[in-house]
């Protein structure tokens, strides 16, 4: 059912010497197959075309990101509560941000951490936590 509906929708397309068939039909079956090679040859391009600029826009991110963010030790003020198996829990820590500020919040840290410990802590350029750079 479906394939003889195809087949007519295709027969219907194709340039035939058929007297009832009127020039305007004729006309339209030409701009249908040339808009459908137009998009058959565009789709991959504009594809192409759509992922260099996607990879170009990720590629500056992390380009900043890697410039801006920095990677400075922090002093554990609180020791990781107990409990805390299957991921890093946030704990009060101090640290200093690239200017020199003193910064105190919380960063994630080991799970066996205790106070007074140092770990390493992404900031960006203000100072504060962030994550690693892409």
């Amino acid at each position: 059912m479906v394939a003889a509906r195809a087949m007519r929708v295709v027969r219907g397309l194709w340039p035939d010497r058929n007297p009832l068939r009127r020039t305007l039909d004729r006309i339209e079956g030409v701009i249908v197959g040339g808009l459908a090679v137009v998009f058959l040859a565009g789709a991959p391009l504009a594809a192409t075309a759509a992922g260099h600029l996607a990879y170009g826009a990720a590629a500056h991110a992390a380009h900043t990101q890697q410039a801006a963010w920095h990677q400075v030790p922090a002093v554990l003020l609180t020791s990781v509560p107990a409990g805390w198996w299957d991921y890093a829990p946030d704990v009060r820590a101090l640290w200093r941000a690239p200017d020199g500020t003193r910064r105190t919040g919380t960063v994630p840290a080991p799970s066996d951490a205790k106070a007074g410990q140092t770990v390493m802590v992404w900031v960006d350029a203000a100072g504060w936590p962030t994550s690693r750079p892409l």
